[in-house]
């Protein structure tokens, strides 16, 4: 399935897209020279583009995973995270700040994760620890069990860690996942700068995830 560009529920902050933002209107020009109150008409209509124009690139800025020259700390804060893993440990969000964090919506018994899986594996082990982790969250956990999300990351080669059975929901939740296939990418600052539906390659990882390095 082909990764798309998603939305994020966010505020006022910048999430990159590909979606360029749409051209403006332009005001016709006229040879005569109008009178200061012929002007005054066209005083609301200028108004109104020059807003929509800001909102068409204030909504680029905020909706976008663009490639190249990624910048951090302007998207919006990634929720708190604090889950147990399938390896019995625990993952929480809070301590991996100053790492970039790529978190990954999957189930063990989803074939079209399989190839994710295994380019988050292959990212994982060409960055250093210190510089990067994963989450890959299983989003089934009515059927899923930590061994078959362990035989999952076997099978695939996924990173090492971190994994978590999504028990209730709440990550599914405070960061709107509605479908598997979903990638989130947070920077070293906690704020979420790309998000995905679609499962993406490695060279689309790589190229959002090495300029937060």
């Amino acid at each position: 399935m082909k990764a798309r560009a998603e939305s994020t529920p966010a505020p006022s902050a910048s999430v990159r897209t590909r979606r360029a933002p749409q051209p403006g209107n332009t005001v016709p020009g006229r040879r005569s020279t109008p009178t200061p109150t012929a002007r005054r008409p066209l005083v609301l209509p200028l108004v109104l583009v020059l807003v929509l124009l800001g909102g068409g690139l204030t909504a680029w800025r905020v909706f976008s995973p663009a490639s190249g020259g990624a910048t951090t700390g302007t998207g919006p804060l990634a929720p708190a995270i604090a889950a147990p893993t399938v390896d019995g440990g625990r993952f929480a969000l809070a301590a991996e700040r100053g790492k970039v964090v790529v978190l990954y919506a999957m189930a063990a018994w989803c074939t079209s994760c399989v190839p994710e899986s295994t380019a988050l594996g292959q990212l994982a082990r060409a960055e250093p620890a210190s510089t990067l982790t994963t989450l890959l969250v299983d989003e089934s956990p009515q059927s899923d069990t930590p061994q078959a999300v362990r035989d999952f990351r076997t099978r695939t080669q996924g990173p090492d860690r971190a994994w978590t059975i999504d028990q209730g929901g709440a990550i599914a939740r405070a960061y709107g996942i509605t479908s598997l296939d979903t990638t989130v990418v947070i920077d070293h600052g906690g704020h979420i700068a790309a998000r995905y539906s679609g499962s993406i390659d490695l060279a689309t990882l790589q190229s959002v995830v090495r300029p937060l390095l």
